[in-house]
Formats: structure tokens, C-alpha cells, sequence
């Protein structure tokens, strides 16, 4: 499968309502279904069904958001932001902006900043003239649902951290990394259990090379344990991600993305 990760930015909040409603109807198995967690406690390790259920979702959330730093690059108060209402706060320096919605039973939250820094580091309140920005995403989703002989609750949280430096130019140099959490608890024919999973991930080497009327270069790296997916960037329009158990190959968790980088973030 080959999604098209285009207009981005409208669409980042369903894609992560799609992921967390994937999580949450994953568990929701029979006595019969060996792939449906049980786990009283704890966080627990990614099986190779779940894992691959779940690859193409968080390769999509992260590359959504990282596509955001070409679309503020040149500035906040231009834009016509169709998801956040930005504010500058002058201490701590930076543009924050958040968002609350409800999408069948589940209530989502997004809470974000915005900071440009000059070549000490120190904030200003426009891009002109600096020489990096960070931003900054957290994110909470909770909701349940019950159906004919089925019940479920959820609780999902993610946190992204992207730097670009090279602003002023034709190129940005992006680096980052995050975190997701998922806990949830299902009743389903008889039969229960709860999972808590944890995902991390992050740029690799010196960091990917967006240029602005261009394909990104490089490369990130996202853990589900014991999964791997490693997704490539080569500067063309798709990206390679790929599904590892240690050396080897996952395919069903492996795929490309098609990007449309003619205007990144737009």
C-alpha cells in the first residue's frame, strides 16, 4: 500500500484518530483470537500482527508533522491556519497554539509551540534573520465505546520534537524524535484484557534535508519493540519504510509513501 501524504496538515487530526481507533479495535478479539492482548500490567511488547497493523499509521503521523516546518518557515502571522489559533507568548519566546475536538466518543487534544532562535539561541518573534526553529507537538485521545458484546476504553498520548535549522535558505536541515503511549482495556465475548504500549522514535545521522521546492534526504527510525521501521528519504517523490525483527525483514510491515513535495507543508 502506497498512501499519498498530501494537504497534510487538515488531515493530521484524522490520521491519528485512525490510528488510535486501529489500536483500540485490535484488541477487541475472542476467546478464540490468540493476537488479543491480556495484560494486567505493564507495558508489553509490539506481536508481528499488531506491529504491522500499526507501521503504516506511525510512519504517516510523523511524516505529516515533520512536512509542518516547510509551511512555517517563513513566518506564523501569515499563515491562514486552518487547525490551531496561534498566540506569541513573550516568556518563554514562542508561538503556542492548541486545539480540542470530539470524533465518535473520543475527545482529542493538541497543545503546540513554536519558537524561532537566532544564532545564540535566543528566541524572536519572526523568522527573519533566524538561524533554527523547534516545534514542538503534544497530543491526548481518550474515549471508549461498547457495542453488541463489546466494550472498550482508550487512552493515547503522543510528543514530537522537530528542530530545522537553514531557515533563510532554499534548504532546511530537520532533526527530531518522540514518544507515543497507548493503554486500553476491551470486554469482548466473554472475554478481557488491558495492553499499555510504548513507541519511540528519531531522526538518524545528520539530520534530513528538505529543500523547499524539493524531496527531502535522509533518514528516521521508529521502535516498536522488538520491531524496527526504518523509513528513507531519497530525495525523490516516495519514501521507503521498511519492518525489521532484528535483521530480518517484516514485509507485511514494509511499504512506500507517496509525497507531494512540489510545495512541502502547503
Amino acid at each position: 500500500m502506497s498512501p499519498a501524504i498530501r494537504n497534510l496538515r487538515p488531515l493530521a487530526l484524522l490520521t491519528m484518530l485512525a490510528l488510535a481507533l486501529g489500536l483500540a479495535m485490535a484488541g477487541c478479539g475472542s476467546d478464540d483470537d490468540d493476537s488479543s492482548p491480556n495484560n494486567p500490567g505493564g507495558t508489553q511488547e509490539f506481536d508481528e500482527a499488531f506491529a504491522v497493523q500499526q507501521s503504516q499509521f506511525m510512519v504517516v503521523s510523523i511524516v505529516q508533522q515533520m512536512t509542518n516546518l516547510g509551511f512555517y518557515a517563513d513566518g506564523i502571522t501569515t499563515k491562514a491556519d486552518d487547525i490551531y489559533t496561534w498566540a506569541w507568548v513573550d516568556d518563554p519566546g514562542r508561538w503556542e497554539g492548541s486545539y480540542s475536538g470530539s470524533y465518535e466518543g473520543f475527545t482529542s487534544t493538541f497543545d503546540v509551540w513554536l519558537q524561532y532562535l537566532d544564532a545564540l539561541g535566543e528566541p524572536q518573534q519572526g523568522p527573519l534573520g533566524a538561524a533554527a526553529m523547534s516545534y514542538h507537538i503534544e497530543s491526548a485521545l481518550t474515549g471508549s465505546e461498547s457495542g453488541d458484546g463489546y466494550s472498550y476504553s482508550l487512552a493515547f498520548d503522543y510528543l514530537q520534537n522537530f528542530a530545522a535549522t537553514g531557515l533563510g535558505t532554499s534548504t532546511l536541515l530537520i532533526d527530531g524524535d518522540g514518544t507515543t503511549g497507548i493503554d486500553y482495556s476491551y470486554s469482548s465475548d466473554g472475554s478481557s484484557g488491558s495492553a499499555s504500549y510504548d513507541v519511540s522514535w528519531e531522526v538518524l545521522g545528520a539530520g534530513i534535508s528538505y529543500p523547499l521546492d524539493g524531496c527531502p534526504t535522509g533518514s528516521m527510525e521508529i521502535t516498536m519493540a522488538p520491531f524496527t521501521v526504518t523509513v528513507v528519504f531519497d530525495g525523490s517523490d516516495t519514501a521507503t519504510f521498511t519492518m525489521r525483527n532484528g535483521v530480518t525483514v517484516i514485509p507485511d510491515g514494509s511499504g512506500t509513501i507517496a509525497l507531494d513535495c512540489a510545495t512541502p507543508g502547503l
